[in-house]
């Protein structure tokens, strides 16, 4: 008897574990958003999809924001004017922010795809406000914390918003970025960050930019109601190879209640196939029963006996790995969707 109940442990166990695989592989938030199949016209507050994890506000003006008939692209999401978006639930560690977007021009730092940002919705510093910094240690942008990927006439630079003592204490720290081959603002491209709480990733299709290394977690006292945060104040940004290529003490990094965002400003058409927050955790493995399992005893076995239990717990697996390998091939069917 001791040895069947040691025996029906050990089922538990690989059960537990099989099950804590299924779900590592599988993400446990996962929001990919394209609109392919959404009507011409239809408004942004429409895109249920969307809203249900974005929160959306527009600027004073003709605000665009609604689906647009791309030629032989299809149907995408056009964002122009004043248009700001940011995650509507602040983002816990690791996940990946995903966007597949072009522009009818290079729009300079007018676009803004932002992470470890955060959002005060009363009062609102929109991710298209610019700081309106004219001091002499830094250079204006969008947003009031966080930082972006900025599509410049001559290149692509990585924007860091800063602490400064002078003007309205809110600035920007600019990184150029090299890029192996050409790039085409006007053709859509894959921009992928991935966040594990202390280093941030930039990629282009498919291309490591940056890594940014943040530390020294802490406040500013400046007196701005719109960023009550605690920021990583140290931000190391390095290339592919590793070489450091920026080094600041000053950054607005949020290192808690984050968010990922986008923000327009002005003449800037931008045409988005797919939106993409994922996020994805290790649980741990642990055996349901906590009691320690007892020494085997020094006897002879006994002989097999059928309980039902192997062919349960044999059904119960099988449907496990079917989940999990349902889940792989959705993973890389939408990939592979995204890539073409």
């Amino acid at each position: 008897m001791e040895m069947k109940k040691l025996l029906g442990k050990k089922k538990r166990f690989l059960f537990c574990a099989v099950l804590a695989l299924c779900i590592s592989v599988c993400p446990i938030y996962a929001s990919a958003v394209t609109f392919e199949g959404e009507e011409a016209g239809t408004k942004i507050a429409e895109l249920s999809d969307l809203m249900e994890e974005w929160y959306f506000y527009a600027g004073l003006g003709e605000t665009i924001a609604e689906i647009a008939d791309d030629g032989g692209n299809g149907n995408v999401l056009l964002l122009d004017k004043y248009v700001h978006m940011s995650s509507e639930k602040t983002l816990d560690t690791p996940y990946t922010f995903e966007t597949v977007f072009r522009t009818t021009e290079k729009p300079t730092w007018m676009l803004g795809i932002f992470i470890r940002s955060g959002i005060v919705k009363d009062p609102l510093f929109p991710n298209f406000e610019v700081d309106a910094y004219d001091g002499a240690n830094g250079s204006m942008g969008l947003g009031g914390s966080g930082m972006t990927i900025a599509i410049e006439e001559d290149g692509i630079d990585l924007r860091i918003k800063n602490y400064q003592d002078d003007s309205r204490r809110i600035s920007t720290s600019i990184c150029r970025l090299s890029y192996n081959g050409t790039f085409d603002a006007t053709e859509y491209n894959k921009l992928v960050m991935k966040d594990d709480g202390k280093t941030v990733s930039f990629t282009l299709n498919d291309q490591l930019l940056a890594t940014v290394e943040m530390s020294n977690p802490g406040t500013y006292d400046d007196g701005r109601a719109e960023l009550p945060f605690e920021f990583y104040k140290t931000a190391v940004v390095k290339n592919a190879e590793g070489e450091i290529l920026l080094s600041i003490d000053n950054a607005r990094l949020v290192s808690e209640n984050y968010c990922a965002g986008i923000g327009v400003r002005g003449d800037t058409p931008t045409y988005f196939k797919e939106i993409t927050l994922e996020k994805a955790e290790d649980p741990s493995v642990t055996d349901p029963d906590p009691e320690p399992e007892p020494e085997p005893p020094v006897t002879d076995p006994e002989p097999p006996v059928e309980t039902g239990d192997s062919s349960a717990c044999a059904g119960t697996l099988a449907l496990v790995f079917a989940a999990a390998a349902a889940c792989t091939v959705l993973r890389r069917r939408r990939r592979a969707a995204t890539e073409e």
